[in-house]
Protein backbone atom coordinates (compact mmCIF):
# COMPACT_ATOMS: atom_id res chain seq x y z
CA UNK A 1 0.00 0.00 0.00
CA UNK A 2 1.19 3.38 -0.39
CA UNK A 3 1.82 6.26 1.49
CA UNK A 4 -1.15 8.43 -0.27
CA UNK A 5 -3.02 5.35 0.12
CA UNK A 6 -2.21 4.79 3.72
CA UNK A 7 -2.69 8.40 5.05
CA UNK A 8 -6.15 7.97 2.97
CA UNK A 9 -7.35 5.21 5.35
CA UNK A 10 -5.91 6.53 8.41
CA UNK A 11 -7.79 9.96 7.85
CA UNK A 12 -11.42 7.71 7.18
CA UNK A 13 -10.48 5.57 10.79
CA UNK A 14 -9.83 9.28 12.09
CA UNK A 15 -13.22 10.47 10.80
CA UNK A 16 -15.23 7.52 11.53
CA UNK A 17 -13.95 7.26 15.35
CA UNK A 18 -14.16 11.08 16.04
CA UNK A 19 -17.91 11.24 15.22
CA UNK A 20 -18.60 8.06 17.52
CA UNK A 21 -16.87 9.16 20.32
CA UNK A 22 -18.80 12.79 20.06
CA UNK A 23 -21.91 11.25 19.23
CA UNK A 24 -21.67 9.11 22.44
CA UNK A 25 -20.04 11.79 24.86
CA UNK A 26 -20.32 14.99 23.27
CA UNK A 27 -18.03 18.03 24.52
CA UNK A 28 -20.02 20.60 26.33
CA UNK A 29 -21.31 23.22 23.80
CA UNK A 30 -20.29 26.97 25.12
CA UNK A 31 -19.13 30.22 24.68
CA UNK A 32 -16.26 30.73 24.90
CA UNK A 33 -15.25 34.82 25.59
CA UNK A 34 -11.70 34.69 24.27
CA UNK A 35 -12.89 33.70 20.54
CA UNK A 36 -15.94 36.47 20.11
CA UNK A 37 -14.58 38.84 17.21
CA UNK A 38 -15.22 42.20 18.85
CA UNK A 39 -12.35 40.56 21.33
CA UNK A 40 -9.98 39.34 18.36
CA UNK A 41 -10.62 42.81 17.29
CA UNK A 42 -9.18 44.63 20.23
CA UNK A 43 -6.36 42.32 20.26
CA UNK A 44 -5.71 43.44 16.48
CA UNK A 45 -5.94 47.18 17.60
CA UNK A 46 -4.07 46.84 20.43
CA UNK A 47 -1.25 45.70 17.92
CA UNK A 48 -1.98 47.92 15.16
CA UNK A 49 -3.50 46.24 12.58
CA UNK A 50 -7.13 46.94 11.61
CA UNK A 51 -9.68 44.22 11.62
CA UNK A 52 -13.22 44.00 9.81
CA UNK A 53 -16.70 45.54 11.22
CA UNK A 54 -17.94 42.75 13.71
CA UNK A 55 -21.36 44.08 13.95
CA UNK A 56 -21.69 43.02 10.09
CA UNK A 57 -18.95 40.20 10.14
CA UNK A 58 -19.11 37.02 8.54
CA UNK A 59 -17.53 34.46 10.88
CA UNK A 60 -16.71 30.37 9.97
CA UNK A 61 -16.33 28.17 13.19
CA UNK A 62 -14.37 24.83 12.42
CA UNK A 63 -15.29 22.10 14.58
CA UNK A 64 -18.52 24.19 15.86
CA UNK A 65 -20.11 20.80 18.04
CA UNK A 66 -23.63 22.36 18.63
CA UNK A 67 -23.28 26.08 18.15
CA UNK A 68 -22.71 26.57 21.72
CA UNK A 69 -19.98 29.40 20.94
CA UNK A 70 -21.57 31.12 17.93
CA UNK A 71 -25.58 30.90 18.14
CA UNK A 72 -25.25 33.64 20.76
CA UNK A 73 -23.75 35.97 18.26
CA UNK A 74 -26.04 35.36 15.91
CA UNK A 75 -28.52 36.17 18.77
CA UNK A 76 -26.73 39.47 19.54
CA UNK A 77 -25.40 40.42 16.02
CA UNK A 78 -28.16 40.22 14.04
CA UNK A 79 -26.28 41.29 10.96
CA UNK A 80 -23.43 38.91 11.35
CA UNK A 81 -23.90 35.87 8.68
CA UNK A 82 -22.76 32.72 10.65
CA UNK A 83 -21.64 29.45 9.50
CA UNK A 84 -20.59 26.54 12.25
CA UNK A 85 -18.86 22.72 10.60
CA UNK A 86 -18.73 19.70 12.50
CA UNK A 87 -17.98 16.06 11.84
CA UNK A 88 -20.85 15.13 15.15
CA UNK A 89 -24.21 14.53 13.02
CA UNK A 90 -26.16 14.44 16.31
CA UNK A 91 -24.54 17.47 18.13
CA UNK A 92 -25.04 19.68 14.72
CA UNK A 93 -29.23 18.31 14.54
CA UNK A 94 -29.35 19.34 18.45
CA UNK A 95 -27.93 23.08 17.62
CA UNK A 96 -30.14 22.87 14.50
CA UNK A 97 -33.03 22.32 16.68
CA UNK A 98 -32.19 25.81 18.92
CA UNK A 99 -31.41 27.71 15.94
CA UNK A 100 -35.02 26.72 15.11
CA UNK A 101 -36.34 27.35 18.30
CA UNK A 102 -34.85 30.90 18.75
CA UNK A 103 -36.20 31.90 15.27
CA UNK A 104 -32.75 32.81 13.85
CA UNK A 105 -31.85 33.26 9.99
CA UNK A 106 -28.45 34.39 10.22
CA UNK A 107 -26.54 31.35 11.30
CA UNK A 108 -26.10 27.50 9.48
CA UNK A 109 -24.62 24.54 10.94
CA UNK A 110 -23.26 22.06 8.43
CA UNK A 111 -22.42 18.81 9.13
CA UNK A 112 -19.03 18.19 7.18
CA UNK A 113 -15.95 17.33 7.28
CA UNK A 114 -12.68 19.43 6.99
CA UNK A 115 -10.24 18.34 4.96
CA UNK A 116 -13.54 18.54 1.85
CA UNK A 117 -13.58 22.10 2.68
CA UNK A 118 -12.10 25.17 0.09
CA UNK A 119 -12.36 28.19 -1.50
CA UNK A 120 -16.04 27.95 -2.28
CA UNK A 121 -16.98 27.82 1.32
CA UNK A 122 -17.17 31.16 0.79
CA UNK A 123 -14.94 34.12 2.10
CA UNK A 124 -15.26 35.31 6.29
CA UNK A 125 -14.28 38.19 8.15
CA UNK A 126 -12.98 36.07 11.37
CA UNK A 127 -11.94 32.28 11.58
CA UNK A 128 -12.65 30.16 14.89
CA UNK A 129 -10.75 27.09 15.59
CA UNK A 130 -10.85 26.59 19.17
CA UNK A 131 -9.87 23.13 20.66
CA UNK A 132 -9.47 21.03 17.50
CA UNK A 133 -5.99 21.71 15.72
CA UNK A 134 -4.22 19.15 18.27
CA UNK A 135 -6.78 16.27 18.39
CA UNK A 136 -6.59 15.94 14.44
CA UNK A 137 -4.80 14.11 12.50
CA UNK A 138 -1.90 15.73 9.99
CA UNK A 139 -3.90 15.83 7.24
CA UNK A 140 -6.51 17.69 8.73
CA UNK A 141 -4.56 20.29 10.43
CA UNK A 142 -3.24 20.67 6.90
CA UNK A 143 -6.41 21.43 6.12
CA UNK A 144 -7.41 23.65 9.18
CA UNK A 145 -4.92 26.04 7.65
CA UNK A 146 -5.67 25.58 3.98
CA UNK A 147 -9.23 27.06 4.91
CA UNK A 148 -7.91 29.45 7.08
CA UNK A 149 -5.64 31.06 4.04
CA UNK A 150 -8.15 30.15 1.65
CA UNK A 151 -11.36 31.49 3.23
CA UNK A 152 -10.28 34.58 4.91
CA UNK A 153 -10.97 37.63 4.08
CA UNK A 154 -8.04 40.20 3.23
CA UNK A 155 -7.96 41.95 6.06
CA UNK A 156 -9.49 39.22 8.23
CA UNK A 157 -8.60 37.54 11.80
CA UNK A 158 -7.77 33.58 12.60
CA UNK A 159 -8.12 31.93 16.15
CA UNK A 160 -6.27 28.89 16.52
CA UNK A 161 -5.93 27.39 19.76
CA UNK A 162 -3.63 24.33 20.46
CA UNK A 163 -1.36 22.12 22.79
CA UNK A 164 2.21 23.10 23.13
CA UNK A 165 5.35 21.10 24.07
CA UNK A 166 7.48 21.21 26.13
CA UNK A 167 4.89 22.20 28.35
CA UNK A 168 2.09 19.33 27.68
CA UNK A 169 5.01 16.31 28.24
CA UNK A 170 4.29 16.83 31.76
CA UNK A 171 0.70 15.55 31.01
CA UNK A 172 1.82 12.18 28.74
CA UNK A 173 2.05 10.01 31.50
CA UNK A 174 -1.57 10.36 32.70
CA UNK A 175 -2.62 10.00 29.08
CA UNK A 176 -0.53 7.12 28.41
CA UNK A 177 -1.69 5.11 31.64
CA UNK A 178 -5.41 5.41 29.95
CA UNK A 179 -4.09 4.37 26.51
CA UNK A 180 -2.34 1.50 28.36
CA UNK A 181 -4.46 0.48 31.15
CA UNK A 182 -8.65 1.13 29.39
CA UNK A 183 -9.26 -1.36 26.40
CA UNK A 184 -10.32 1.11 23.80
CA UNK A 185 -13.64 -1.15 22.65
CA UNK A 186 -15.15 0.31 25.50
CA UNK A 187 -18.01 2.96 25.07
CA UNK A 188 -16.80 6.28 25.93
CA UNK A 189 -18.35 6.92 29.37
CA UNK A 190 -17.71 3.48 30.30
CA UNK A 191 -13.72 4.55 30.00
CA UNK A 192 -14.25 8.02 31.43
CA UNK A 193 -15.27 5.86 34.47
CA UNK A 194 -12.40 3.71 34.33
CA UNK A 195 -9.95 6.47 34.24
CA UNK A 196 -10.97 8.11 36.99
CA UNK A 197 -11.48 4.99 39.22
CA UNK A 198 -7.55 4.55 37.76
CA UNK A 199 -6.55 8.14 38.73
CA UNK A 200 -7.47 7.19 42.28
CA UNK A 201 -5.76 4.14 42.51
CA UNK A 202 -2.69 5.71 40.80
CA UNK A 203 -2.63 8.67 43.51
CA UNK A 204 -2.99 6.18 46.45
CA UNK A 205 -1.22 3.67 45.54
CA UNK A 206 2.18 4.56 43.08
CA UNK A 207 5.23 4.08 45.11
CA UNK A 208 6.89 6.68 43.39
CA UNK A 209 8.70 9.04 46.10
CA UNK A 210 10.27 11.32 43.45
CA UNK A 211 9.26 14.25 40.61
CA UNK A 212 6.92 11.40 38.60
CA UNK A 213 4.85 10.57 42.26
CA UNK A 214 4.59 14.27 42.88
CA UNK A 215 3.54 15.06 38.85
CA UNK A 216 0.86 12.12 39.07
CA UNK A 217 -0.31 13.92 41.97
CA UNK A 218 -0.68 17.09 40.80
CA UNK A 219 -2.69 16.11 37.74
CA UNK A 220 -4.86 13.39 39.61
CA UNK A 221 -6.07 16.30 41.65
CA UNK A 222 -6.20 18.71 39.12
CA UNK A 223 -8.64 16.27 36.60
CA UNK A 224 -10.51 15.31 39.79
CA UNK A 225 -12.83 18.49 39.57
CA UNK A 226 -12.98 18.20 35.78
CA UNK A 227 -15.78 17.39 33.72
CA UNK A 228 -16.23 13.92 32.10
CA UNK A 229 -16.36 15.35 28.29
CA UNK A 230 -13.00 17.51 29.01
CA UNK A 231 -11.28 14.38 30.42
CA UNK A 232 -12.18 12.28 27.59
CA UNK A 233 -11.37 14.68 24.75
CA UNK A 234 -8.49 16.29 25.83
CA UNK A 235 -7.09 12.78 27.69
CA UNK A 236 -8.54 9.96 26.06
CA UNK A 237 -8.87 10.99 22.01
CA UNK A 238 -6.83 8.57 19.75
CA UNK A 239 -5.37 11.89 18.66
CA UNK A 240 -3.74 14.30 20.83
CA UNK A 241 -0.75 15.88 19.07
CA UNK A 242 0.79 19.14 20.96
CA UNK A 243 3.46 20.70 18.94
CA UNK A 244 5.97 23.14 19.63
CA UNK A 245 5.32 27.20 19.03
CA UNK A 246 8.03 26.78 16.61
CA UNK A 247 6.13 24.44 14.65
CA UNK A 248 3.46 25.61 14.49
CA UNK A 249 4.97 28.50 12.69
CA UNK A 250 6.45 26.42 9.92
CA UNK A 251 2.89 24.80 9.46
CA UNK A 252 1.61 28.38 9.10
CA UNK A 253 4.07 29.88 6.85
CA UNK A 254 3.71 27.10 4.76
CA UNK A 255 -0.13 28.22 4.03
CA UNK A 256 1.03 31.68 4.07
CA UNK A 257 -0.28 33.11 7.39
CA UNK A 258 1.48 35.30 9.75
CA UNK A 259 1.10 34.82 13.78
CA UNK A 260 -0.17 38.32 15.17
CA UNK A 261 -0.61 37.78 18.61
CA UNK A 262 -1.28 35.52 21.46
CA UNK A 263 -4.98 35.73 23.28
CA UNK A 264 -3.06 35.83 26.36
CA UNK A 265 -0.87 39.19 25.94
CA UNK A 266 0.63 38.98 28.74
CA UNK A 267 1.88 35.74 28.40
CA UNK A 268 4.28 37.30 25.58
CA UNK A 269 5.82 39.71 27.02
CA UNK A 270 9.30 38.82 29.08
CA UNK A 271 8.38 42.30 31.66
CA UNK A 272 5.39 39.88 33.24
CA UNK A 273 7.59 37.36 34.89
CA UNK A 274 10.54 40.06 36.52
CA UNK A 275 13.42 41.44 35.65
CA UNK A 276 15.79 38.73 35.60
CA UNK A 277 13.49 36.90 33.09
CA UNK A 278 13.61 39.89 30.54
CA UNK A 279 17.58 40.04 30.89
CA UNK A 280 17.96 36.48 30.04
CA UNK A 281 15.30 36.08 27.20
CA UNK A 282 16.52 39.92 25.88
CA UNK A 283 20.30 37.85 25.96
CA UNK A 284 19.17 34.95 24.27
CA UNK A 285 16.17 36.20 21.74
CA UNK A 286 17.12 39.73 21.39
CA UNK A 287 14.49 41.56 18.82
CA UNK A 288 13.27 38.14 17.44
CA UNK A 289 9.95 37.40 17.97
CA UNK A 290 9.71 33.92 17.51
CA UNK A 291 12.64 32.75 18.82
CA UNK A 292 11.36 34.96 22.01
CA UNK A 293 7.99 33.24 22.04
CA UNK A 294 9.52 29.70 22.25
CA UNK A 295 12.08 30.54 25.04
CA UNK A 296 8.89 31.73 26.89
CA UNK A 297 7.41 28.77 26.58
CA UNK A 298 10.38 26.17 27.54
CA UNK A 299 10.76 28.37 30.36
CA UNK A 300 7.50 28.56 31.46
CA UNK A 301 5.91 25.23 31.04
CA UNK A 302 2.69 26.43 29.01
CA UNK A 303 0.66 23.82 27.90
CA UNK A 304 -1.79 25.83 25.78
CA UNK A 305 -2.15 28.77 23.26
CA UNK A 306 -4.64 30.58 21.58
CA UNK A 307 -3.16 32.14 18.63
CA UNK A 308 -4.55 34.59 16.20
CA UNK A 309 -3.15 34.85 12.32
CA UNK A 310 -3.52 36.82 9.68
CA UNK A 311 -2.43 36.56 6.44
CA UNK A 312 1.14 36.65 5.77
CA UNK A 313 1.56 39.58 3.57
CA UNK A 314 -0.24 41.47 6.49
CA UNK A 315 2.71 40.74 8.75
CA UNK A 316 4.23 43.90 8.20
CA UNK A 317 1.81 46.28 9.52
CA UNK A 318 2.24 44.64 13.41
CA UNK A 319 3.55 46.97 16.04
CA UNK A 320 4.77 44.87 18.92
CA UNK A 321 5.54 48.43 20.18
CA UNK A 322 2.44 48.25 22.38
CA UNK A 323 1.80 50.53 25.46
CA UNK A 324 -1.12 52.39 27.11
CA UNK A 325 -1.87 55.09 23.77
CA UNK A 326 -3.09 51.49 21.96
CA UNK A 327 -6.33 51.50 24.72
CA UNK A 328 -7.96 55.19 23.94
CA UNK A 329 -10.73 53.71 21.59
CA UNK A 330 -11.57 50.10 23.62
CA UNK A 331 -14.13 49.30 25.92
CA UNK A 332 -13.29 47.04 29.35
CA UNK A 333 -15.21 44.93 31.12
CA UNK A 334 -13.45 43.06 34.67
CA UNK A 335 -13.07 39.44 33.83
CA UNK A 336 -13.42 38.72 37.47
CA UNK A 337 -14.96 40.68 40.38
CA UNK A 338 -12.51 43.94 41.05
CA UNK A 339 -12.10 44.90 44.70
CA UNK A 340 -9.92 47.68 46.23
CA UNK A 341 -7.79 47.38 48.99
CA UNK A 342 -4.87 49.32 51.34
CA UNK A 343 -1.60 47.98 52.01
CA UNK A 344 1.38 50.12 53.68
CA UNK A 345 -0.36 53.59 51.88
CA UNK A 346 -0.75 51.72 48.52
CA UNK A 347 -4.32 50.92 46.95
CA UNK A 348 -4.49 47.48 44.94
CA UNK A 349 -6.81 46.75 42.67
CA UNK A 350 -6.79 42.73 43.41
CA UNK A 351 -9.78 40.34 41.70
CA UNK A 352 -11.10 37.06 42.34
CA UNK A 353 -7.91 35.05 41.36
CA UNK A 354 -5.78 37.20 43.61
CA UNK A 355 -4.23 39.11 40.63
CA UNK A 356 -2.83 42.60 41.62
CA UNK A 357 -1.92 46.07 40.66
CA UNK A 358 -0.64 48.87 42.30
CA UNK A 359 -2.72 52.14 41.35
CA UNK A 360 -0.44 55.29 41.77
CA UNK A 361 -3.52 58.09 42.37
CA UNK A 362 -7.22 58.92 43.51
CA UNK A 363 -8.25 59.24 39.90
CA UNK A 364 -6.84 55.67 38.64
CA UNK A 365 -8.68 54.31 42.18
CA UNK A 366 -12.00 56.04 41.18
CA UNK A 367 -12.26 54.67 37.78
CA UNK A 368 -11.28 51.18 39.26
CA UNK A 369 -14.14 51.42 41.80
CA UNK A 370 -16.78 53.03 38.62
CA UNK A 371 -15.44 49.81 36.19
CA UNK A 372 -15.94 46.95 38.77
CA UNK A 373 -19.32 47.83 39.92
CA UNK A 374 -20.29 47.92 35.77
CA UNK A 375 -19.67 44.26 35.90
CA UNK A 376 -22.35 43.34 33.42
CA UNK A 377 -21.66 46.17 30.53
CA UNK A 378 -18.59 47.49 29.19
CA UNK A 379 -16.72 50.85 30.01
CA UNK A 380 -14.71 53.05 28.01
CA UNK A 381 -11.58 54.97 29.49
CA UNK A 382 -13.86 58.16 28.64
CA UNK A 383 -16.56 57.23 31.08
CA UNK A 384 -14.11 56.20 33.85
CA UNK A 385 -12.17 59.61 33.65
CA UNK A 386 -14.86 62.09 33.74
CA UNK A 387 -14.36 65.55 35.20
CA UNK A 388 -10.25 64.19 35.28
CA UNK A 389 -7.48 66.45 34.29
CA UNK A 390 -5.18 65.23 31.40
CA UNK A 391 -2.36 64.51 34.31
CA UNK A 392 -5.83 61.94 35.68
CA UNK A 393 -6.69 60.39 32.59
CA UNK A 394 -3.18 59.27 31.49
CA UNK A 395 -2.74 57.55 34.94
CA UNK A 396 -6.23 56.09 34.38
CA UNK A 397 -5.25 54.59 31.16
CA UNK A 398 -1.76 53.33 32.70
CA UNK A 399 -3.57 51.27 35.17
CA UNK A 400 -6.33 49.96 33.18
CA UNK A 401 -3.71 49.05 30.16
CA UNK A 402 -1.40 47.46 33.00
CA UNK A 403 -4.38 45.85 34.04
CA UNK A 404 -5.36 44.39 30.64
CA UNK A 405 -1.74 43.31 30.43
CA UNK A 406 -2.24 41.52 33.61
CA UNK A 407 -5.44 39.93 32.63
CA UNK A 408 -7.52 41.60 35.09
CA UNK A 409 -10.09 43.49 32.82
CA UNK A 410 -10.60 42.62 28.95
CA UNK A 411 -11.23 44.48 26.26
CA UNK A 412 -13.81 44.63 23.13
CA UNK A 413 -14.06 46.85 20.19
CA UNK A 414 -17.59 46.88 20.33
CA UNK A 415 -19.75 48.18 23.47
CA UNK A 416 -21.37 45.16 25.59
CA UNK A 417 -24.06 46.28 27.05
CA UNK A 418 -27.23 44.76 29.57
CA UNK A 419 -29.93 46.50 31.24
CA UNK A 420 -30.96 46.97 34.70
CA UNK A 421 -33.83 45.45 36.48
CA UNK A 422 -36.97 47.38 35.63
CA UNK A 423 -40.51 47.18 36.66
CA UNK A 424 -41.81 44.66 33.97
CA UNK A 425 -38.01 42.68 33.58
CA UNK A 426 -36.83 41.27 30.06
CA UNK A 427 -34.13 38.67 29.91
CA UNK A 428 -31.88 37.99 26.91
CA UNK A 429 -34.18 35.76 24.36
CA UNK A 430 -30.99 33.30 24.13
CA UNK A 431 -31.01 32.79 28.21
CA UNK A 432 -35.26 32.70 28.26
CA UNK A 433 -35.01 29.78 25.88
CA UNK A 434 -31.98 28.40 27.57
CA UNK A 435 -33.92 28.38 30.91
CA UNK A 436 -37.31 26.62 28.88
CA UNK A 437 -35.42 23.96 27.76
CA UNK A 438 -34.08 22.89 30.66
CA UNK A 439 -30.28 23.77 30.20
CA UNK A 440 -28.44 25.09 32.84
CA UNK A 441 -25.88 26.29 30.65
CA UNK A 442 -26.25 29.84 29.18
CA UNK A 443 -24.23 32.57 28.31
CA UNK A 444 -24.64 36.81 28.46
CA UNK A 445 -23.98 39.73 25.87
CA UNK A 446 -19.78 39.54 27.38
CA UNK A 447 -20.53 35.96 25.86
CA UNK A 448 -19.66 34.33 28.86
CA UNK A 449 -21.13 31.26 29.81
CA UNK A 450 -22.91 30.82 32.53
CA UNK A 451 -24.42 28.01 35.30
CA UNK A 452 -28.08 29.00 35.97
CA UNK A 453 -29.42 28.56 39.59
CA UNK A 454 -32.53 26.45 40.17
CA UNK A 455 -34.50 29.36 40.90
CA UNK A 456 -33.34 31.41 37.85
CA UNK A 457 -34.38 28.48 35.69
CA UNK A 458 -37.70 28.87 37.11
CA UNK A 459 -38.04 32.83 36.52
CA UNK A 460 -35.96 33.06 33.23
CA UNK A 461 -38.74 32.20 30.83
CA UNK A 462 -41.12 34.64 32.43
CA UNK A 463 -39.01 37.88 31.96
CA UNK A 464 -40.40 38.54 28.25
CA UNK A 465 -41.18 42.67 29.52
CA UNK A 466 -44.75 41.46 30.11
CA UNK A 467 -45.00 40.01 34.12
CA UNK A 468 -44.73 42.75 37.32
CA UNK A 469 -42.74 41.79 40.06
CA UNK A 470 -45.65 40.47 41.69
CA UNK A 471 -46.63 38.33 39.03
CA UNK A 472 -43.63 37.10 39.43
CA UNK A 473 -43.23 36.88 42.65
CA UNK A 474 -46.84 34.40 42.03
CA UNK A 475 -44.96 32.41 39.24
CA UNK A 476 -42.10 31.43 41.74
CA UNK A 477 -44.74 30.58 44.47
CA UNK A 478 -46.11 28.01 42.44
CA UNK A 479 -43.26 26.50 41.36
CA UNK A 480 -42.74 26.49 44.81
CA UNK A 481 -45.38 25.03 46.14
CA UNK A 482 -45.42 22.24 42.62
CA UNK A 483 -41.48 20.95 43.41
CA UNK A 484 -39.97 23.07 41.22
CA UNK A 485 -37.45 24.88 42.80
CA UNK A 486 -36.78 24.44 46.91
CA UNK A 487 -36.55 27.63 48.83
CA UNK A 488 -34.86 26.98 52.27
CA UNK A 489 -34.46 28.73 56.07
CA UNK A 490 -31.50 27.81 58.10
CA UNK A 491 -30.63 25.20 55.92
CA UNK A 492 -34.17 23.43 55.63
CA UNK A 493 -36.86 23.24 52.88
CA UNK A 494 -39.46 25.44 53.02
CA UNK A 495 -42.97 23.65 52.72
CA UNK A 496 -45.46 25.79 53.97
CA UNK A 497 -47.33 27.62 51.29
CA UNK A 498 -48.11 30.23 53.64
CA UNK A 499 -44.73 30.87 54.76
CA UNK A 500 -43.75 30.40 50.69
CA UNK A 501 -46.05 33.31 50.09
CA UNK A 502 -44.58 35.67 52.71
CA UNK A 503 -41.34 34.95 51.83
CA UNK A 504 -40.95 35.45 48.35
CA UNK A 505 -41.77 38.56 47.69
CA UNK A 506 -39.07 39.31 50.17
CA UNK A 507 -36.48 37.29 48.23
CA UNK A 508 -37.55 38.52 44.74
CA UNK A 509 -35.09 41.53 44.72
CA UNK A 510 -32.37 39.61 45.31
CA UNK A 511 -32.75 37.29 42.50
CA UNK A 512 -33.42 40.11 40.03
CA UNK A 513 -30.46 41.48 40.77
CA UNK A 514 -28.65 38.53 40.15
CA UNK A 515 -29.92 38.13 36.81
CA UNK A 516 -28.91 41.72 36.16
CA UNK A 517 -25.34 41.20 37.79
CA UNK A 518 -24.77 38.29 35.17
CA UNK A 519 -25.33 40.56 32.53
CA UNK A 520 -29.02 38.53 30.80
CA UNK A 521 -31.30 41.55 31.01
CA UNK A 522 -32.22 43.86 28.19
CA UNK A 523 -33.55 47.34 27.80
Amino acid sequence: MNEVSSKERDLEQHIARTERDYDELPYESRTFAQTHPARLAALAHIFGVSAPDVATARVLELGCASGGNIIPMAVHYPDMRILGIDLSSNQISDGQDRIARLGLTNIELKQGDITQLDAATGTFDYILCHGVYSWVPPLVQDAILNVIRQCLAPDGIAFVSFNVNPGWHLNQPIREAFSLMIPDDLDARTRVSTARSLLTFLKEHSPNKESYKLAIDETVDRLASLPDDYLFHEFMEFNNRPCTFTQFLDAIHTHELGYLCDCEVQLMLPETFGPKFVAEITARAADDVNTREQLIDVMTGRTFRQTLLIGKERVGEIDRRIGPDRIDALNFLVTSNLRLEEADGKTIAVDNENRKCELTGDASADAVRHLASSHAVTRTLDECSIGKTAAERKEVRDAFFRMLLGNMIDASILPLTAAAVSEFPRASALSRDDARSGSKLSSNMRHKALVLEDAQLQLLPHLDGTNSHLQLADILLQAAINGDVTFRKSGEPVTDPEQLRQAIPMLLPSMLASIEQLGLLEA
